[in-house]
């Protein structure tokens, strides 16, 4: 989990950005938030992603590994490339609901249900 973060925080921003130093101002940077909330261990496949509870769902269903067996450094990197491609079919999902076909015109609505022609 820790590598995977840090491979997306140096994919987003570089080697040198660091996160704000204040503790409110880390709750509000919308990076910090995000990463907190995949990695969170809540058993939840839409919100928290690379949670330990999806981790050992996918072991378990896919690599036959129980909770609390040894995941090496194959198996585990296996799970976590499982788990984002799910995050990357979930977005394509949301992508398509976002984009309604209607016989007279396209309606286009936002993750907060406002609808537009």
């Amino acid at each position: 989990q820790m590598m995977l973060a840090q491979a997306l925080r140096i994919h987003r921003f570089g080697r040198n950005w660091t996160p704000p130093q204040s503790f409110l101002q880390k709750r509000r940077d919308p990076f910090v938030r995000q990463i907190l909330t995949w990695f969170a261990d809540y058993p939840s496949k839409n919100e928290h992603i690379f949670s330990l509870h999806n981790m050992v769902a996918v072991g378990l269903a896919k690599y036959e590994t129980l909770p609390g067996e040894w995941y090496g450094p194959s198996k585990a990197s296996y799970v976590l490339r499982d788990l984002c491609r799910l995050y990357e079919q979930q977005q394509q999902q949301k992508r398509r609901r976002r984009r309604l076909v209607t016989r007279h015109s396209t309606t286009t609505t936002t993750d907060n249900n406002t609808v537009y022609e």
